[in-house]
C-alpha cells in the first residue's frame, strides 16, 4: 500500500451526483518489468476502478463506523471532524464521511487539512 502514492485514492475516487465514482488508478510498482496482461508499464500498474472499490470500500466502512461511534459516544457536542494524514487527504474519504455525518447531524463539519 505504501507505493500507492499520496493522491492515488483521491484521484481514483470522486463524488458523482451523491455516489462515489471509481476510475482507474495508476500505482507505482518499482522493479517490476512491463507486462501488458497485468497492466504494468514503465514502473506503473493500472488498476481498474472496480478493483479500487474492492480494496478501499471495507477500509472506508471501518473508518466511517469508528468515527460515527466516537461522535455518538461523545459527552460534548461535536462541531467538527478533522481529517489528517495520508488517507485523510482522500476526497473519497472526505465526501463519504460528510455524507455519513450529515445524515446524523447536519451541524457537524468534516474538515480536511490541506497538507496532511
Amino acid at each position: 500500500m505504501e507505493h500507492l502514492g499520496k493522491n492515488s485514492v483521491s484521484q481514483a475516487c470522486g463524488p458523482n451526483n451523491g455516489f462515489i465514482e471509481f476510475t482507474n488508478a495508476s500505482l507505482i510498482v518499482p522493479g517490476l518489468r512491463d507486462n501488458v496482461q497485468l497492466g504494468i508499464r514503465r514502473g506503473k500498474m493500472r488498476v481498474p476502478g472496480t478493483d479500487v472499490r474492492t480494496i478501499f470500500e471495507p477500509i472506508l466502512n471501518d473508518v466511517l463506523k469508528l468515527v460515527m461511534d466516537q461522535i455518538k459516544a461523545s459527552k460534548i457536542v461535536v462541531k467538527a471532524v478533522l481529517l489528517v494524514g495520508g488517507f485523510g487527504q482522500s476526497a473519497y474519504l472526505r465526501d463519504s464521511l460528510r455524507q455519513e455525518v450529515k445524515s446524523y447531524d447536519n451541524n457537524i463539519e468534516v474538515l480536511q487539512s490541506p497538507n496532511g
